[in-house]
């Protein structure tokens, strides 16, 4: 992994600049922690190393009469491709980024980046001693934007994906990977996961690609794009490079090496808080390679530095050499902190030996690394073929909520509003060519109805969805670009009377819009599975992954961090009837995947606005019991029978009855902590309505039945809550064994009347049942007392 961080700064300070603290290369924790679970690694970990010897060994037995190592001058070319996985931020690097960060690799790679070698210090700007070779490796491999993607199709070496997984990113937000044995991967996003929290950038070696290739490639933070060689840095660690005092992470800990000779050893150096690590104690740190040399025998000098030993060579006679010869080779006893596999945050150089061992992997079968720049593999990914000239991705987002003292932190997009009232702003996100040109045009009364600038804010006159179509014109000649999608939704301002309204939904829900930000799996959308009859709405949040899916292509989609809107008509609840009591109620049906109260992270959030959306206020949020009312269900959970169904009956306060008041049901999946995977399932609601009755009587249950306690169960007192009739109810509440423990008569009201059973009537845990005569009917209803 990478080599840097940000703390307690924005990314967009970090692009392009020196961080304030530095965050270190993740890659030595990633790899430690795949290899402790899979030891299956160690295996291809000397068959790498046993390749590499032999690679070296190839690369160097040449003639003796030559004096360099032809291979040495072989450049070996790449394909790269970079996935941005963003949500619209700053981590949504655009193209000239990509671009100038190619060309800085490729100096790293072939010694051309001649301002930063210029501050190499004197022990590292020569020569090898005893050998002709400079201490600065020339790598000569070449990395360059694939032109053809998997499919054969033309493209820039770019992908853009836009997800909430860039906010918490590991090996999960890998989407989109192309072949690793025909294309380097990299990917940038916004946060690393807590697993990776303390990374800038990570890689995994060739023994943990070959065990799993799904994990294959770089994984970084878009701020530490063009900080200090980070990219190069982590493809070294792609090419079975480790930092120079080992695979560990706790550099400044204890003296180790990272098997490549002229890399002295070291205990490397942790990042500098002030992201400058040339200071005289790092450049001329010798605590580690005092005395630090070595004697070959005449085949391993032969093989790491060819016929460099020319200078004095061991000759038996002018045309023998003597085999039996050693050389001792007195390597510096200053480290080498000015190494790109280091942490100063100085990088300015690979060394030779570097470079061999690099090119020797690259030449391994281990992680089919021999596959990426054979010649048929540079014809199929177009990599040695200039750009092709491209029509742009047209592309758009929205304005975002920034989160305020409501209670509303998530930047969500501002795509729900009034008519005539509310402001949507559109925010030009083209790319995949230099723009020149944009067109806008808006459906539903839009005013403007159409635009030429890069950011456009609208009101609109009619409700309902509205369709935003934008045409980005690039610099060449491969065309136009163009998106149109129902983009945002206009509500109609008028309140609904919700006396006698019940949401069934079934029929249109023209006025229900749903919003899938993220474009996944997990959404809501209509069911066919109701309280009572064949419908209601459902938010599809069954995981169809498994444990097993960090092996194979399912290695993306985890759930966590995700959220989906469902919003409301207005309601106009300014009417007197509720000024005692106002209650949202409706019927839910949902379970737990998990039996582990930490992994239960799923919520419904319900938001309430007065203001045309302008501002939203929680109003409350069921999690955990009050959310999966039906426990633990492993598998595909839908509900069977009424008795699978819960009412939730929440209290709607005075602040939030108004003329016109929206509600938003927010729907937030969760995942278990090791896997990632849902740990929710599928959640149900129906019957949704808005009534004067106290918080806790279902009206479900008293249109069926026409009478209904609340609460039940109860550890206290419980109301009776008798609907319509005239005349006088006699009531009677007897307990398991039949014994009457309370008794009341009251005059019904003809609409809904409530009578008070007392705690201390009822104050023995168990059952009871409550009998109601009226009009010559008799209700009994089953209430709990715990």
């Amino acid at each position: 992994m990478v080599k840097k961080a940000i703390l307690l700064m924005s990314a967009a300070a970090l692009i392009g600049s020196t961080a304030n603290a530095q965050l270190p290369c993740g890659s030595d924790e990633a790899y430690q922690r795949y290899k402790a679970a899979h030891p299956e690694v160690a295996m291809y970990e000397k068959q790498l190393e046993a390749e590499i010897a032999q690679n070296m060994k190839h690369m160097n037995l040449q003639k003796f009469a030559r004096t360099t190592n032809v291979d040495e001058n072989t450049i070996y070319d790449i394909p790269l491709v970079f996935h941005i996985v963003h949500d619209y931020g700053t981590e949504y690097l655009p193209d000239s980024t990509i671009f100038t960060l190619v060309e800085d690799i490729n100096q790293a790679y072939s010694k051309t980046n001649t301002a930063q070698l210029a501050q190499v210090i004197p022990t590292f700007a020569g020569k090898i001693p005893g050998t002709t070779k400079d201490y600065i490796g020339k790598i000569n491999i070449r990395f360059h934007l694939a032109t053809k993607d998997p499919s054969g199709n033309p493209t820039r070496g770019i992908t853009r994906r836009r997800s909430y997984v860039s906010y918490n990113a590991g090996d999960n937000a890998k989407f989109d990977q192309w072949a690793p044995n025909s294309y380097m991967n990299v990917w940038f996003i916004r946060t690393m996961s807590a697993a990776n929290g303390q990374a800038a950038a990570y890689a995994y070696q060739p023994p943990a690609a070959a065990g799993n290739p799904y994990i294959d490639g770089v994984m970084s933070l878009a701020s530490y794009a063009q900080v200090d060689n980070t990219i190069a840095h982590e493809l070294g660690h792609c090419l079975n490079l480790a930092h120079p005092w080992g695979n560990t992470n706790q550099p400044g800990v204890a003296c180790g090496d990272d098997d490549v000779d002229d890399t002295p050893p070291t205990k490397g150096h942790n990042p500098p808080s002030n992201g400058n690590g040339c200071t005289p104690a790092n450049l001329y740190d010798s605590t580690c390679a005092t005395g630090y040399a070595k004697t070959y025998s005449f085949e391993q000098f032969l093989n790491l530095y060819g016929e460099a030993w020319a200078v004095a060579p061991p000759k038996i006679n002018d045309s023998t050499y003597d085999s039996t010869a050693t050389f001792y080779v007195n390597y510096p006893d200053t480290t080498n902190a000015q190494n790109i596999m280091d942490y100063t945050y100085c990088s300015k150089m690979f060394t030779f030996g570097q470079g061999q061992r690099m090119r020797a992997a690259l030449l391994s079968a281990t992680a089919q690394r021999n596959h990426l720049f054979n010649d048929t593999n540079l014809l199929a990914t177009g990599a040695l073929q200039p750009l092709p000239d491209m029509a742009p991705v047209a592309d758009f987002s929205l304005a975002r909520n920034t989160g305020s003292a409501t209670g509303d932190k998530l930047a969500s997009d501002k795509a729900f509003g009034c008519a005539n009232n509310y402001t949507f702003t559109f925010i030009n996100r083209s790319w995949n060519d230099t723009i020149v040109g944009l067109n806008w045009e808006f459906t539903n009364g839009a005013n403007p109805s159409s635009t030429s600038t890069s950011t456009v804010t609208t009101k609109f006159a009619q409700p309902g969805w509205a369709t935003v179509t934008l045409t980005a014109t690039g610099n060449g000649t491969s065309g136009t670009g163009t998106i149109s999608r129902q983009a945002v939704y206009v509500a109609d301002t008028t309140g609904m009377d919700p006396e006698g309204y019940v949401e069934e939904f079934s029929g249109s829900l023209d006025k229900w819009p749903m919003f899938n930000y993220f474009n996944n799996n997990f959404k809501w959308s209509t069911s066919t599975i109701g309280t009572f009859d064949n419908s209601a709405i459902c938010y599809n949040n069954y995981d169809t992954r498994s444990k097993s899916y960090v092996f194979s292509s399912e290695l993306t989609g985890t759930p966590q961090g995700d959220y989906d809107d469902l919003f409301t008509p207005a309601f106009n609840l300014t009417d007197a009837r509720y000024g005692a009591n106002c209650n949202l109620n409706f019927m839910s049906a949902s379970a737990s995947r998990t039996t582990v109260a930490a992994d239960m992270r799923d919520s419904l959030e319900i938001w309430y606005s007065t203001d045309c959306a302008n501002t939203w206020r929680l109003l409350t949020s069921l999690t955990r019991g009050t959310l999966h009312t039906n426990g633990t269900i492993e598998g595909f959970f839908a509900p069977g029978w009424p008795g699978d169904w819960a009412l939730q009956s929440i209290n709607i306060p005075p602040a939030a009855r108004s003329a016109k008041t929206f509600f938003r049901f927010r729907y937030k999946p969760g995942a278990d902590a090791t896997y990632g995977i849902g740990s929710g399932n599928n959640f149900y609601m129906d019957r949704l309505q808005i009534t004067a009755m106290p918080t806790g009587v279902n009206p479900t249950e008293i249109e069926k039945e026409g009478v209904t306690l609340a609460p039940n169960p109860t550890t206290g007192s419980s109301n009776l809550y008798i609907k319509g009739g005239n005349g006088t109810a006699q009531i009677r509440v007897t307990d398991i064994a039949g014994k009457v423990v309370f008794t009341a008569q009251q005059q019904l009201s003809g609409s809904v009347t409530t009578v008070e059973i007392p705690a201390t009537a009822i104050s023995v845990k168990g059952m009871y049942l409550v009998q109601v005569v009226s009009n010559n009917r008799t209700n009994t209803e089953k209430l709990v007392v715990y």
